[in-house]
């Protein structure tokens, strides 16, 4: 055998892949899991401490709907920490919100009363039964004490809704007066029915003099659209006309003795039997009291000129 052909004994090319050392190995795997837990624990003091803070604030105690909510994801984010004191702290939070809630309940009634008088407004309870009803004429209002909501209504149709606290219910009422007033001439209104009233009889053809409110309105919101709209009938120009809106003209009308004019009155038909019950065909008529009744259809008839 010739120099050539022995073998090479001192070969130092390295294995294509080193042996791992088990040791080092399982110490990258503790590290990795303490790294893992640590981040899990890292983000649920996030959670909790998100959770707590709005408590810092006292604006938050003032509020009881924002109070309760704010409580319900302090329950799911901070007690399942169990963290020394959290849960102590958290029944005194609840109990303060009991607390709260109680003297809200027994103090809104009588202030909402005095803040009525001192703006010159009455106020009759109609209802103690939660939601509580009240009436601030023409208007009447429900409040609702778990949402610190309050809703206005009128013709038993909702209208809009403010806080359920005396300052904001007020400021609503002189909001949706000056809103729903906005406006209105009633000679105007009057003749836009009447047209609105011939409209809806022709497109019916039947022949009868009573048209169903519900088919009669679409032909008084085109009436009522401005100028703007009938130059470009489009949805940007379209002024919305409401049920309730309806309801509240109609009161106007009456209060300035005007359903009658140039020998014409406007009179409503009574839903009658189960009709009454249908809600999407009538509309409760009402005065500022919530006196009235409900009603099917309009129409109009000749009457001698001193009639109101």
């Amino acid at each position: 055998m010739t120099t050539s052909e022995q073998p090479n004994t001192t070969d130092t090319t390295p294995p294509a892949e080193a042996k791992a050392d088990p040791q080092a190995h399982g110490l990258d795997r503790l590290a990795q899991e303490v790294h893992d837990r640590l981040q899990d624990r890292a983000k649920e003091l996030g959670s909790a401490a998100a959770a707590w803070k709005p408590f810092t604030q006292g604006s938050l105690f003032e509020d009881l709907p924002k109070l309760r909510s704010a409580l319900t994801k302090l329950d799911k984010e901070a007690l399942r920490l169990d963290a020394e004191g959290a849960e102590e702290l958290i029944g005194k939070l609840r109990s303060f919100e009991k607390d709260a809630q109680n003297e809200y309940r027994q103090t809104l009634g009588r202030k909402l009363k005095a803040a009525c008088d001192e703006a010159g407004l009455s106020l009759r309870v109609i209802s103690r039964e939660h939601p509580i009803e009240v009436r601030i004429p023409p208007f009447a209002v429900k409040i609702d004490f778990e949402k610190g909501r309050a809703d206005f209504l009128f013709a038993r149709l909702p209208l809009d809704k403010s806080a359920a606290q005396p300052k904001d219910i007020l400021v609503e009422h002189t909001r949706l007066l000056k809103s729903m007033n906005s406006g209105f001439i009633a000679e105007h209104f009057f003749e836009k029915c009447h047209r609105a009233w011939r409209a809806a009889r022709a497109a019916l053809g039947d022949g009868s003099e009573r048209v169903e409110i519900l088919d009669f309105l679409p032909y008084l919101a085109v009436e009522l659209q401005s100028d703007k709209f009938r130059l470009e009938p489009s949805v940007k120009n379209f002024e919305e006309y409401s049920r309730v809106q309806f309801a509240w003209d109609v009161l106007r009308l009456r209060r300035e003795k005007k359903l009658t004019q140039n020998g014409i009155r406007l009179n409503l038909g009574v839903a009658t039997g189960s009709t009454a019950s249908q809600k999407k065909r009538v509309i409760y008529f009402e005065d500022e009291e919530g006196n009235g009744e409900y009603k099917l259809t309009i129409f109009f008839t000749r009457v001698e000129e001193s009639a109101s």
